[in-house]
């Protein structure tokens, strides 16, 4: 598994974690287990808003169990669904089996199809009504514990139908980006111009303020460090003989 493409959250009803939960990258699964009595609860979401047209497919392995447990689904976004999968909460939820179990959950229009194979190669389906036709959504993968046991997940696999661009949509929008790329460059070049036309025109007083400077201070040359000028008068110390040179910075 890889760790980047999830998140663990809690419920969204709070309930702290689970005693242990992480992405075991070494063995390539979500461990989940509880080592106390208490209510606790840990989910991995896959980062990724699920449609009509994606399938998403997992194993989990239940490794073993104390009183009321869980592999609990959480289903938010444009509609709120909370998916028991199996496990035993006062009762038998789903089915109630030691072993690995194969999950198959598909996003349909206006259905959520659940397909589960249990331990004992039993397939139970279900189908749960989705308001939104094309609606949008996250999908918490979970363990719900009240007693020691423990919850293992691997073999995720995402399938999606959602259609790519086709080449011409492709090409239209490169052309799209390349026409506001020169509408830039187009509005830089107009910058660029008019600063230039602002430096011109600051440096043309800035020359005629240091010739200036030059007739009145009886002086024979200045510098402006900040533009780089070095103005030089002539012997009469008339503004006509003053010259302005650029200075290499």
């Amino acid at each position: 598994m890889n760790a980047s493409k999830w998140e663990i959250r809690q419920d969204v009803e709070g309930q702290p974690f689970t005693d242990e939960y992480r992405v075991d990258v070494n063995l390539s699964k979500f461990h989940t287990r509880q080592n106390t009595g208490g209510d606790n609860r840990v989910y991995l979401v896959p980062k990724y808003n699920f449609t009509t047209g994606d399938i998403l497919e997992y194993d989990f392995r239940v490794v073993y169990k104390e009183g009321n447990y869980m592999q609990m689904n959480l289903l938010t976004g444009d509609q709120y669904i909370r998916v028991g999968i199996m496990g035993y909460n006062n009762g038998v939820q789903g089915y109630d089996e030691l072993g690995t179990s194969h999950i198959k959950i598909e996003f349909q229009e206006n259905n959520f199809h659940l397909e589960r194979i249990t331990p004992s190669n039993i397939t139970l389906i279900d189908n749960l009504a989705l308001t939104n036709a094309n609606g949008e959504y996250e999908l918490y993968i979970g363990s719900v514990f009240t007693n020691k046991a423990r919850i293992d997940f691997d073999n995720f696999m995402l399938c999606t139908e959602q259609e790519e661009p086709s080449c011409q949509d492709r090409i239209i929008e490169l052309e799209n980006e390349i026409e506001r790329l020169n509408e830039k460059v187009t509005l830089l070049e107009k910058l660029i111009n008019y600063l230039k036309r602002s430096i011109h025109y600051y440096s043309s007083i800035r020359k005629n303020f240091l010739c200036y400077s030059l007739k009145e201070s009886g002086e024979r040359n200045i510098t402006d460090f900040d533009l780089g000028l070095k103005c030089n008068i002539g012997e009469n110390f008339t503004l006509k003989s003053c010259f302005c040179t650029t200075r290499l910075r």
